[in-house]
Parts: structure tokens; C-alpha cells; sequence
């Protein structure tokens, strides 16, 4: 345990935290989306051309993997089983149907709370914590005006964020690398390969219902209506799971705080630790990920 601010945090606290939205994240995914369908694409041999910066292009649009051009994947899968089709579709008489709006748009509400727990995930579990602003605001594909955010690395799935701050500075651009981990790596391409997709036919057949944004296209986590995050519903959730497991809240910048003493807590179990810290000089790892410079 450690004092922060005068609060007690404790780790084996803040590893049940991780640990069951981890199990959030899975029964939303498997039970809430996918509605007990067994769906799956293969994400063992992604190609990316890292120096492409044509506008549209992303690991997701190369032509090179074809696991990740399945956009009716789901659409087909749910409309052929009777119990999913009556969840989305309303039989009329004389053969005619319609769209359940109210269902679509339901289903669209959990897909917003996955992608919420994804990027807060990724924000505590992959290395030093980028700041809200920046994490909120990417993007999986490139822009006119921005670079994406998402690339496929070897076996990783990695996210890079801009640091505005620095780059208003310098004058350059500076994007600081986080590899995801298997799992929330994996649930990422799949969520953006096959459930928006199906988002964003949804968001067509129920645009008379709501006006919807375009982030469904185009950003990293996409908020209900297609609109991107704030950097404000993320701190909302952060103080809500902080107080139910440590008794009181913790921002982002708590949160950044404490994360390197987590982090070792549970890594100084590896044999060699000692070895490997000494090596890659992690307090200068830790602060370059976060946007810091680190003689300050």
C-alpha cells in the first residue's frame, strides 16, 4: 500500500479494479454484442506499411488482410439466428418489417460502454499513462490533417499518441508508442474490423431516430451517436471505479501517479527484473511515454 495525497491506495485493490473490467469487458463483448454468438476473425498475420501515409489508409483498409474485410460479418450472423433477428427486426404483416430502433440503438449503448473500458484499460495497463486529451482524440486511420493512431507492430497491436503539448513547442511531431496487451489488443481490431462496421449500418437505419456523428468512421473509441470521448467521461469513470475500490477518487493524474508503483509491485515477482530495469533505464521509458522530458 501507498499514501497518495493522504489517502491509502492499495494494490491489491487496484489490481481487482484491473481485473474485473477486464471480466467486464469480455462478458460485454461476448453476451452484450455478439449476444452468445461465437464470432472470430484471424488477427495472426496483420500486414502494415508503417511509412504509408496515404489519407483513408490503416492496417484495416489494406487489401493485404483479408480476416479484416468481413463488414457483413456480423449483419449476417445475427440476422440468420431467429431469436438475434427478432431483437433487431420487427416482422409486420404481408410480409413487410422494419428496423427496432430502440434495440439497434441499445445495442449501440454497450458498444459505446466497450469502448470506454477499452481505452481505460489501455490507459493503466500500457506503460506510462497518456494524457486524456490526446488519448480521446485519436484516430485508426489516416486524415487530411492527422496520422492514425493504430498500427499492427510485428505481433502487437500498438497505439501511438501525440503529445500536443511538446509538439506546440518544438514544432515537430512527437508520437509516444503503447503496445496493447493480447487480449484488449485483440478486442480492438475486432472492434473496429467487425463491430463498427455494423455500428455504422445501424447508425444508417436509425438516423431518422437521432442525429449521429461520424467518430463511428473514423476514431479510436467512439462515444454513443458517434461522437468522440471527452477527456471528462473518461475522469467520471475513473473517480466512479476509484471510489467503489479504494473508498475515494482518484483522477487521471492520481492515477498517473501511483501506476509506476503498481506496475512494479507486481513485476518485481520476474526473475532478472533488476536486470531488465537497469537496461532500458525505466524512469526515462516511463517519462517519455507520458510526455515528459526526463531531467525534470
Amino acid at each position: 500500500r501507498l499514501r497518495h495525497r493522504g489517502d491509502t491506495v492499495i494494490m491489491s485493490a487496484l489490481k481487482a479494479m484491473h481485473l474485473d473490467r477486464q471480466k467486464k469487458i469480455h462478458k460485454l463483448l461476448t453476451e452484450g454484442l455478439l449476444m452468445g454468438h461465437s464470432v472470430d476473425i484471424d488477427t495472426s498475420d496483420i500486414r502494415d506499411d508503417l511509412t504509408n501515409d496515404a489519407v483513408g489508409y490503416s492496417f484495416l483498409t489494406d487489401r493485404r488482410n483479408p480476416e479484416l474485410h468481413k463488414e457483413s460479418l456480423l449483419a449476417e450472423t445475427f440476422l440468420r439466428d431467429e431469436d438475434t433477428r427478432k431483437f433487431f427486426i420487427l416482422d409486420l404483416p404481408g410480409g413487410e418489417w422494419q428496423w427496432r430502433c430502440s434495440n439497434c440503438l441499445q445495442w449501440l449503448e454497450r458498444l459505446s460502454e466497450l469502448e470506454k473500458l477499452l481505452m481505460i484499460a489501455l490507459f493503466h495497463l500500457t506503460g506510462g499513462t497518456a494524457r486524456m486529451t490526446e488519448l480521446c482524440s485519436l484516430v485508426y486511420l489516416n486524415l487530411p490533417t492527422r496520422r492514425r493512431a493504430l498500427y499492427a507492430f510485428m505481433k502487437y497491436i500498438v497505439y501511438a499518441v501525440q503529445h500536443l503539448k511538446t509538439s506546440s513547442i518544438t514544432g515537430r511531431e512527437h508520437f509516444i508508442p503503447h503496445a496493447a496487451d493480447c487480449y484488449n489488443g485483440n478486442v480492438i481490431v475486432f472492434n473496429l474490423a467487425v463491430l463498427r462496421p455494423f455500428a455504422r449500418f445501424l447508425a444508417e437505419k436509425c438516423g431518422a431516430r437521432m442525429q449521429f456523428g461520424d467518430a463511428y468512421g473514423t476514431a479510436l473509441w467512439a462515444k454513443f451517436g458517434g461522437a468522440f470521448f471527452t477527456p471528462e467521461d473518461i475522469r467520471d469513470e475513473l473517480r466512479r471505479e476509484s471510489t467503489e475500490y479504494l473508498g475515494h477518487a482518484l483522477t487521471a493524474r492520481g492515477y498517473r501517479q501511483v501506476n509506476k508503483a503498481f506496475r512494479l509491485e507486481y513485476l518485481k515477482r520476474m526473475d532478472g527484473l533488476e536486470e531488465v530495469e537497469r537496461v532500458m533505464e525505466v524512469p526515462e521509458v516511463d517519462a517519455f511515454q507520458s510526455g515528459h522530458d526526463p531531467r525534470t
